[in-house]
């Protein structure tokens, strides 16, 4: 699955939704895509703040292909999307919950200097894990704390 096969579905998944209208926000690291997607609220006249909400969401990790794909549906839904053979890893820093990408070194350890902070959140603290196989992703198993 290609990046636009990927957008094409996602797309398609939103034109689902007609009450919805949502902005994208895309980056690319390296040959890793990183999706956010935000709802597009009307603010009230001269109130530039998002007002903070009180209800917590749970994430909910899916896959579509060889894609993994994190939603997390809290201030907006946040797709974090990564190619095959890249471990999303649940890490603190600086006293912070979020999710890292680690990258590759020769030796196969991670070199914990070099992960990369991708998501923030607090509360909900949600761990995956697995295996990585011909490149593919495979979850084993997703717990919440």
């Amino acid at each position: 699955m290609v990046q636009s096969d990927l957008l094409n579905l996602i797309f398609s998944w939103m034109r689902g939704d007609d009450t919805s209208s949502l902005a994208i926000d895309a980056s690319l690291v390296k040959n890793t895509l990183f999706l956010t997607l935000f709802e597009d609220q009307e603010s009230s006249p001269g109130n530039e703040e998002d007002e903070p909400s009180d209800t917590t969401f749970m994430p909910s990790p899916t896959s579509v292909g060889q894609h993994h794909i994190m939603c997390y549906p809290f201030g907006g839904l946040k797709l974090l999307v990564t190619t095959p053979g890249h471990i999303i890893h649940s890490a603190h820093w600086e006293g912070e919950v979020c999710f890292t990408r680690i990258l590759p070194t020769k030796d196969g350890e991670p070199d914990w200097d070099q992960v990369l902070p991708l998501l923030w959140f607090s509360g909900t603290h949600t761990g995956v894990s697995g295996s990585v196989s011909d490149g593919v992703f495979k979850e084993e198993r997703q717990w919440y704390k």
